[in-house]
């Protein structure tokens, strides 16, 4: 179900997308995981305030457990937050954060793609070569 919500979403079908994805991060409240991709969903429809909500519930659930810079990075390309985006990826690329090997496929970075850190990011981790530059996606 939860990737439905996903395609659902990316589909423009946000209303129904949101919904699916509002219930999974509900099925799953210690899933940091579908709580980041809900997060990043708010902040590409344009609900801030939300997207920011979930931000801080990821924050409060790392005082117990490993919240992966990362996933915050979805929320704040979501909200087109580059800065603090790019901010997180590095923190992630320092920490050598396991996710880091996927940030070339994440859908969730696509508003920050064109962004040429996003490219050094790739390039310094020696995997611009398996994503090479595109306008198309």
């Amino acid at each position: 179900m939860f990737t439905l919500g996903v395609a659902l979403f990316q589909d423009g079908q946000h209303e129904e997308g949101l919904r699916i994805l509002e219930e999974r991060a509900t099925a799953n409240p210690k899933s940091p995981y579908h709580l980041a991709m809900l997060g990043w969903a708010y902040g590409r429809a344009g609900q801030a305030t939300k997207a920011r909500d979930v931000l801080q519930r990821l924050t409060g659930m790392d005082k117990t457990r490993r919240i992966s810079p990362v996933w915050l990075a979805w929320v704040h390309a979501g909200l087109d937050d580059r800065e603090t985006a790019f901010a997180q990826l590095e923190l992630a690329y320092e920490r050598r954060d396991p996710s880091m090997a996927f940030i070339g496929s994440f859908w969730t970075f696509d508003s920050i793609r064109d962004d040429p850190r996003f490219r050094s990011l790739l390039s310094r981790m020696k995997l611009d070569v398996y994503f090479p530059e595109s306008t198309a996606r």
